[in-house]
């Protein structure tokens, strides 16, 4: 905001245009300094974006299968299953949405369900 001379910066209505590098410049008579950029991050309101992860299953349409997880790769016993179903289609995708997907370290298999 070129020439503002207030100590903060308000945006009344943010749009996602405002979202940038910002950075401000203290002048006065003895002269100037420049604060390290801040990136400014614009998110929609009552909207939050994660990561989950995903698993691509390509198979026989209308056989079982089962999706486990471990978080232990070295204890054979420690798979769970997360889900058993029918494949409705030659390539399906399933996402793990559990509050715990986003922990690192988890670790998936897909096998022939009953």
């Amino acid at each position: 905001m070129p020439n503002a001379t207030r100590a903060t910066l308000t945006i009344p209505a943010i749009q996602f245009t405002n979202a940038g590098m910002y950075s401000v410049v203290v002048s006065s008579i003895f002269g100037s300094v420049t604060s390290t950029p801040v990136q400014v991050v614009v998110n929609p309101a009552n909207v939050s974006l994660k990561l989950c992860p995903n698993v691509v299953i390509e198979g026989t349409v209308g056989y079982n299968y089962l999706i486990q997880m471990s978080t232990n790769l070295f204890n054979t016993n420690a798979w769970i299953t997360m889900t058993n179903f029918t494949l409705t289609q030659p390539i399906q995708y399933w996402d793990d949405i559990s509050d715990d997907s986003r922990k690192p370290g988890r670790y998936y298999r897909v096998l022939p369900g009953q």
